[in-house]
């Protein structure tokens, strides 16, 4: 029968098609309901991020001397600590007081030769960074005993590579066997050890003028000469080291008379060694216990003084003159001509003042008074004292 001849599948067919369009709109709802109620996931808190800056990866060391770590870690809320593991060991924790951008200097001190596997770490409280890590190879060095007091070292030329310019550590470079010595200057003796080429150190101190660096070598601590050696990364912070004191040679002065033309009888013979010499006024004194009191007959009181110069520079001086001024008179006199003066060398000049009115005065002694010398430094040439001459007992 056709369809227009059936009322009956007309009536059937009309909430069918009504129930369908009520479920697909209800499936429509949930969905949309769905998406409105599912909460949004927020990102997790970035963790801190490490660089070993240097040394590079595959560079080589000796064994038993200390190997610098430099490490930069940052992280935006802030760095608490940042930890140096090697093979697996942990050999060194730095602490931080939460800087966002933290550099750490990490130290640790190779056993035995091979391959050794650095590892630095940077945390946030209880999180950790990613690790930065690098290989570095450590070569074994041959010590061999010399039938002299000095020992000598037999590297390989193949155990030091060609120095890194990316490395900011600052360092000594040799460029051949130096000597390792007690202080900032041939004079001392006797020599610690001989580094051997090719060897890089870091510095630890300076002279103020840069002619001589103090470095750590091992357990030994002492000087190599800025002639010998090639300076390597960033040495801005470098702090200025006061030397030991320079062994002490004896000689004997004929002190000088009042006149300029004083002469010394012995001319010590000296050996010129790199870098300048330096002279100091290291002593000045009156010599014994004059009477210091004028008198009604208006005789002038008479005082002798006792200068002591010394040359605290690493060579010798040519002729020098030294003088006296007297304040507030502002009068000047020389006391001397030293022929010559070795480095750690002194002499003694005396000198006599009269003095004819009363008052205070201020005696000042200057070293090279006429600039004869190019020294290490012009500004610490002088030393004085002070003198009260008494008025007449009435």
């Amino acid at each position: 029968m056709p369809a227009e001849d059936d009322p009956m599948g007309s009536r059937l067919l009309l909430p069918l098609m009504a129930l369908a369009a009520l479920l697909m709109s209800a499936c429509n709802l949930s969905s949309s309901s769905n998406a409105t109620l599912q909460p949004l996931t927020q990102p997790a808190a970035s963790r801190p991020v490490v660089t070993i800056t240097a040394p590079r990866s595959g560079d080589i060391f000796p064994v038993n001397e200390e190997i610098l770590i430099s490490a930069t870690a940052t992280d935006a809320v802030g760095i608490t600590r940042v930890q140096l593991i090697v093979n697996g060991q942990i050999s060194k924790t730095v602490t931080a007081n939460g800087e966002t951008n933290f550099s750490a200097l990490l130290d640790f001190i190779p056993r035995q030769p091979g391959t050794v596997n650095v590892q630095v770490i940077a945390y946030r409280s209880s999180v950790a960074s990613d690790p930065a890590q690098i290989q570095l190879t450590i070569g074994q060095l041959t010590l061999v005993r010399t039938p002299s007091a000095t020992p000598q070292i037999i590297v390989p030329t193949s155990v030091f590579p060609t120095a890194n310019p990316a490395n900011p550590l600052c360092r000594v470079r040799t460029v051949s066997n130096v000597n390792l010595r007690p202080g900032p200057g041939t004079n001392y003796n006797p020599v610690l050890t001989v580094i051997p080429s090719g060897t890089e150190i870091p510095i630890i101190g300076r002279l103020f003028d840069n002619t001589w660096w103090n470095i750590r070598f091992g357990s030994l601590n002492g000087w190599v000469s800025a002639n010998v050696v090639q300076v390597l990364g960033n040495c801005f912070n470098i702090p200025v080291i006061a030397p030991p004191p320079p062994p002490t040679v004896p000689v004997t002065f004929q002190p000088p008379t009042i006149t300029p033309t004083a002469t010394q009888t012995v001319t010590p013979t000296l050996t010129v060694t790199p870098g300048l010499p330096d002279l100091l006024v290291t002593g000045l004194t009156i010599v014994g216990t004059p009477n210091l009191s004028l008198n009604l007959e208006g005789t002038p009181v008479s005082v002798t003084f006792s200068a002591v110069i010394t040359n605290n520079g690493s060579s010798g001086t040519g002729q020098f003159t030294n003088s006296v001024l007297i304040l507030p008179d502002e009068i000047t006199q020389e006391i001397g001509v030293v022929g010559a003066l070795g480095p750690g060398q002194s002499v003694v000049q005396e000198f006599t003042l009269n003095f004819t009115t009363a008052g205070q005065r201020t005696i000042q002694v200057r070293a090279d008074s006429g600039g004869q010398v190019i020294e290490m430094s012009e500004v610490n040439n002088t030393g004085q004292i002070n003198v009260t001459i008494l008025p007449p007992a009435l």
